[in-house]
């Protein structure tokens, strides 16, 4: 069973506009649409400046579960499929990014340095993906954790605590890079989801 209150943010292709990616969560975290543009059943991305802007306020630096199921057509500005900028740059700030010999990496900024867990992707290959971090308060430690279609696949735990945006928050783009390729749906919520829980939510989309 899924805590659904937990769930901070819900995008999906039920409500959206030219403007707006509504948010079915009952706590009204809107996206802001710019130049991104609706393709069926996803919003698609053309790298540059296409992005969706999210509320600074749905991150959370003790738990955390990011849910995109998303797809990259190519390495175009490094597949920037979520980013957050703070005022003190690279080292507080978390985003995806994708190489050339196609492994994408979630990057997580710590104020010193950027811990990040990976996994092999195929261009095109619409993919359902997992990051979720937690805070232990007794070792100063967080546990930062990633899965590809409801599979764990790398976790790593390091001193200090994600370091929450200061500037903004966006889907398909972080700094002056973007993304080509779609973003079906995403889910952020306030808990650390379980593996189980994880698995479930593939399933309901389709993995």
């Amino acid at each position: 069973m899924i805590d659904w209150d937990s769930c901070v943010l819900w995008l999906d292709s039920r409500y959206f506009s030219e403007s707006y990616w509504w948010d079915r969560s009952k706590y009204n975290n809107d996206g802001v649409v710019h130049k991104a543009v609706w393709k069926e059943d996803a919003f698609e991305f053309n790298a540059g400046d296409d992005y969706i802007d999210l509320p600074l306020d749905v991150v959370f630096d003790d738990e955390m579960s990011i849910e995109i199921v998303f797809e990259l057509y190519d390495v175009s500005d490094a597949g920037r499929v979520i980013g957050s900028q703070h005022s003190n740059g690279g080292y507080y700030e978390f985003r995806v990014g994708i190489t050339t010999e196609q492994i994408l990496f979630f990057y997580v900024g710590i104020g010193s340095s950027v811990p990040y867990v990976s996994f092999l992707y195929d261009w095109y290959d619409k993919t359902h993906g997992v990051w979720t971090w937690k805070y232990d308060d007794s070792t100063g430690k967080t546990t930062l954790r990633g899965y590809k279609d409801g599979e764990h696949k790398q976790s790593k735990t390091f001193d200090g605590k994600v370091q929450l945006p200061d500037l903004n928050l966006r889907l398909g783009h972080w700094k002056t890079y973007g993304m080509k390729g779609k973003i079906y749906m995403a889910r952020f919520y306030h808990k650390v989801l379980s593996d189980d829980e994880i698995k479930t939510l593939a399933t309901m989309e389709g993995f």
